[in-house]
């Protein structure tokens, strides 16, 4: 079992990108949140196998409309149980 602290930079404010990352995640058994930061960025922080979270990443980096990637940070933990049971929105 893994978490992902993920933080993504470019167009991902104001274009539902928070939903659809919630989305994808509740599809493939992951758990966490997603939230804008006043930086203009948006944090994620993801938790289950290390083969979902992988198909994960490569999905919300470029399967959304409207979104226009910058730059992924990801930092990589392995975890003995998750935090938490479900993914949500945070502000």
């Amino acid at each position: 079992m893994f978490r992902y602290s993920i933080k993504i930079s470019g167009i991902v404010q104001g274009i539902g990108y928070r939903y659809f990352v919630s989305n994808r995640a509740k599809k493939l058994d992951i758990t966490g949140w997603v939230k804008n930061l006043d930086t203009g960025e948006v944090e994620i922080n993801a938790e289950g196998t290390d083969d979902k979270l992988e198909i994960f990443v490569h999905v919300i980096k470029t399967n959304h409309p409207w979104a226009q990637i910058k730059n992924v940070e990801i930092i990589k933990f392995e975890i003995q149980e998750r935090l938490s049971d479900n993914f949500v929105v945070t502000v």
